[in-house]
């Protein structure tokens, strides 16, 4: 399950595959973290077991670990604070702009567990105690599948809210391929892209290095499920 990208004596970069929690949460998944402390049974005593932040269960693509305490602390103040610089591959219905930002605060959703809610007003989010969150995009390639129209972006966040790019790509008209979560009814109809998952992938990581305090870049190639679904797109 778990394919490492670099490793050395202070953190471990992953490539977390589709289908897995990021941690343990009984849920009667497979999760990243059971399977770090399998092979790297030094973990188990580091809050979170090292992982310094999360990606959904359908979500792939680069995880970052802190093999010591002070290394994941250090980490985690980087993803805290904006630090971290994280590029995300998206498959989205429609035509989107060439480029984008999106700064609409995200709050759990009042009614449904499961779901995010993007507030377009203040006094929402208020309400709803919502954080801050920032998206950018650039549009990478055009697309048309069986009359649908799909765009592929670069994603960049430096923080992140659960869902973020997720939730706040749906709110402007633009939802990720195979999300049916926040697809509204129209954009599921829309939807015919063969693809078990939603099409997005942590691509992309920056971090300074929490010993060297070196600025490390890590890429993560798109896997075999979402690149067989692009090369469908391109037909």
């Amino acid at each position: 399950m778990i394919n490492i990208l670099h490793e050395d004596d202070a953190i471990i970069i992953l490539s977390k595959p589709a289908g897995v929690a990021t941690l343990e949460k009984n849920s009667g998944i497979a999760s990243l973290s059971q399977e770090l402390i399998e092979i790297r049974p030094g973990l188990k005593d580091i809050p979170d077991n090292g992982i310094a932040h999360r990606l959904d269960n359908d979500t792939s693509g680069i995880v970052c670990i802190g093999k010591t305490k002070e290394a994941y602390e250090k980490l985690r103040n980087q993803f805290a604070h904006g630090k971290a610089n994280k590029v995300y591959a998206a498959l989205v219905l429609g035509g989107s702009p060439d480029y984008g930002e999106i700064d609409s605060p995200i709050a759990h959703h009042p009614r449904k567990k499961a779901k995010m809610v993007v507030c377009e007003s203040m006094d929402r989010a208020f309400e709803l105690k919502a954080r801050k969150a920032h998206t950018r995009y650039d549009v990478v390639g055009r697309y048309v599948f069986k009359d649908t129209s799909y765009t592929l972006l670069n994603v960049t966040i430096a923080t992140g809210v659960r869902h973020q790019i997720r939730a706040h790509l749906a709110a402007h008209g633009f939802p990720i391929a195979g999300d049916k979560l926040y697809q509204n009814a129209k954009k599921r109809a829309e939807d015919v892209l063969p693809i078990e998952r939603q099409f997005l992938h942590a691509s992309k990581l920056e971090i300074d290095h929490p010993s060297t305090n070196e600025r490390m870049t890590f890429e993560c190639p798109l896997p075999a499920d979402l690149e067989s679904a692009l090369m469908k797109a391109k037909e």
